[in-house]
């Protein structure tokens, strides 16, 4: 994947390594934002984590769409069985699929800013499971998007995208995965709850 440079250094700070590396140690405000939190609990970030994916919401303000944009090339070339799945969108054509590179830079952007007070963004999670659930959307396929991000993130933002950067991005979109995911479980209950009451009424 290549690199483009240009866009400066993102102020993280320097603690941690590399994501090839082994994972940065937790420090004490860190350890006791998980007390208390049971295996289940995939979508709590750690508070250095918040701070660093914060940090990028300028970045991403900026290159956002270009990344996205990138993000979909990614995907759609490593995962051609992907693409049926936009059939609204870049199935539709490129001038659409340029629309929804834009909606998701817009998401992306807010997740950033908001990452800490994600009650900002229930209206919009909610809307996103609605959309992924009319897609028939499924839980195996977020890693692979979130992968292509990461990728997307490196090749547009180059040296800015440091390996602290990416690992930050990494537990954030798990994080977001994890809330999506479980709307998007109860919405099916719903759909499911809704045609069962539809077919009982029709054998009364």
């Amino acid at each position: 994947m290549g690199e483009c440079t240009g866009h400066g250094d993102l102020d993280v700070g320097s603690r941690g390594v590399g994501r090839s590396g082994p994972r940065r140690m937790e420090d004490q405000s860190d350890r006791n934002s998980r007390e208390g939190q049971g295996p289940g609990r995939k979508d709590v970030v750690k508070p250095s984590t918040i701070e660093i994916v914060k940090a990028t919401a300028p970045v991403l303000k900026e290159h956002g769409q270009e990344i996205t944009q990138r993000m979909y090339e990614i995907a759609f070339e490593a995962r051609p069985d992907l693409r049926p799945f936009f059939g609204k969108t870049w199935m539709q054509g490129p001038e659409e699929g340029r629309k929804q590179a834009a909606r998701l830079a817009g998401s992306v952007y807010a997740y950033a800013l908001h990452i800490d007070e994600l009650e900002k963004l229930s209206k919009a999670i909610d809307h996103i499971a609605q959309v992924h659930v009319e897609a028939k959307i499924i839980p195996e396929m977020y890693p692979p998007i979130g992968e292509c991000l990461l990728a997307a993130m490196k090749d547009v933002l180059g040296d800015a995208a440091t390996p602290e950067v990416l690992d930050a991005w990494e537990e954030a979109y798990g994080a977001l995965a994890e809330i999506c995911i479980d709307r998007e479980r109860e919405i099916y209950r719903e759909q499911e709850r809704a045609l069962f009451e539809v077919e009982r009424s029709r054998v009364a």
